[in-house]
């Protein structure tokens, strides 16, 4: 027996439509996946700048070609700038070291021959003895007492030689001036000297007399010839036997105005200072003669101190042989 729906077949369009939809939203998925992992790839290509945000994948940008050379080119050699010659500065000559003093006699100041003398002994400065501890002078002073003429060298010209001489190149000359050791300035004036208990000349164990440090005139005298050296182009003016006298019998000596123990250091500070300001306008160095016991603060005789000495340019000692060098020789 034939069965009937009854009217009503199957209908098959439906499902097709169905599958249509799946096929799509597989489609679409896949689509979205590709995306979305795409999206995460080119993330490492973003590039962010002050102009915004762009996209640079390497294999798509373009190296610029570089453009081929021209065989038939010519190559331009680049230019030269000359570099300027610098104008050498002169060498400036050396000035002496000063720390062998050669001694030379007074005919060294006026026959050109004081720097082969100091040269041939080996030396690097010439030392003049220009007021010597028996008064002498090796030079015409205007300032010496009239009444010691005899020790004031008149000779025509000595003073302009002795000018020249200081103006040879590469020759350091050093003054020596033997201060308050001074045999015959009583003939000035008998009033310099120390004296004794016996009111006679006090003299030192060489029988030289010692005139007083704490006399004004006596001071003002000595630094006259000091700036009269200066003037004549000295490198350096050396003071000498410049503070009380420190050997022979001292206790023979009459203490009072002119030698007063508690006075010493002050009296010799202030002509030191005096000479210093007296010498300052000139190019010359001011030294002074002194001893260990005076440097270290030990000297009890002389009046020189630390202090005193430090107003000098540099000082000199005496070796065991009585010669004279600079302190920085030592």
């Amino acid at each position: 027996m034939r069965t009937t729906n009854r009217g009503y077949g199957s209908y098959r369009g439906r499902s097709s439509f169905k599958n249509v939809l799946k096929i799509l939203a597989i489609i679409l998925l896949i689509v979205v996946i590709l995306g979305a992992a795409a999206v995460l790839w080119l993330q490492q290509f973003l590039v962010i700048s002050a102009d915004g945000v762009r996209l640079e994948i390497p294999f798509l940008q373009q190296e610029e070609a570089e453009p081929s050379p021209d065989p038939f080119a010519q190559s331009t050699p680049p230019a030269v700038i000359p570099t300027p010659t610098p104008t050498p500065e002169p060498t400036p000559t050396p000035e002496p070291k000063a720390t062998h003093p050669v001694v030379l006699p007074p005919s060294a100041l006026i026959d050109g021959s004081a720097l082969s003398q100091v040269t041939g002994a080996g030396g690097d400065c010439a030392l003049f003895d220009m007021k010597t501890d028996v008064t002498d002078l090796n030079f015409t002073s205007a300032t010496y007492p009239i009444a010691l003429a005899v020790y004031n060298p008149q000779t025509p010209g000595l003073n302009e030689s002795i000018a020249r001489m200081n103006e040879t190149e590469n020759l350091y000359t050093v003054a020596r001036v033997s201060c308050f050791k001074d045999a015959y300035i009583f003939l000035y004036d008998d009033s310099f000297p120390i004296r004794t208990n016996s009111g006679y000349r006090w003299t030192g164990p060489d029988t030289l007399m010692w005139i007083s440090p704490t006399n004004p005139t006596v001071q003002d005298y000595l630094i006259g010839i000091c700036v009269e050296l200066a003037q004549l182009g000295f490198d350096e003016i050396l003071l000498d036997n410049a503070g009380y006298p420190s050997e022979g019998n001292l206790g023979y000596i009459r203490y009072g105005d002119a030698y007063n123990p508690a006075q010493f250091s002050t009296v010799i500070g202030n002509f030191y200072t005096k000479a210093t300001a007296a010498l300052a306008e000139y190019d010359v160095k001011l030294s002074v003669v002194t001893t260990q016991s005076a440097m270290d603060g030990t000297d009890t005789l002389t009046g020189q101190t630390p202090d005193n000495l430090a107003l000098f340019d540099r000082l000199w000692i005496q070796n065991e042989t009585g010669a004279l060098f600079p302190l920085d020789e030592h």
